[in-house]
């Protein structure tokens, strides 16, 4: 990556970040969610910040409520990039939730499965 593609990336999460931090908290914004899914999914191609991965994943298995939020966030989050980087992280990150223990997950991960198989007839 080019040093202006660096440069515009860092000035994109730190601007995502304000503005996470200014947004307030609602029944689908959570601030530090937020700010932890853009440090998480990063534009620095070189790592993902693990402590922020760490944050997202204690969030989901302390309150599944903030499942909703983090979905939110990071389908919010995908829609609006360009950058390839920021897209493997976001699954990355997503595969994390997938394989936490969370027991709201698993039965929508099981409706999920029964719909399609129903629907295959």
């Amino acid at each position: 990556m080019g040093l202006w593609n660096r440069v515009s990336g860092v000035f994109k999460d730190k601007t995502s970040i304000v503005l996470a931090n200014f947004s307030g908290k609602s029944s689908f914004r959570n601030p530090v969610l937020e700010t932890a899914i853009i440090n998480t999914t990063s534009h620095d191609d070189c790592r993902i910040d693990k402590r922020s991965a760490q944050v997202v994943f204690s969030w989901i298995r302390a309150s599944p409520i903030s499942l909703w939020p983090f979905m939110w966030a990071l389908s919010r989050r995908m829609e609006r990039t360009q950058s390839w980087v920021v897209a493997i992280k976001g699954l990355m990150l997503m595969h994390g939730v997938l394989h936490c223990k969370i027991k709201e997950l698993s039965f929508g991960q099981r409706k999920a499965i029964e719909m399609v198989t129903t629907d295959v007839h």
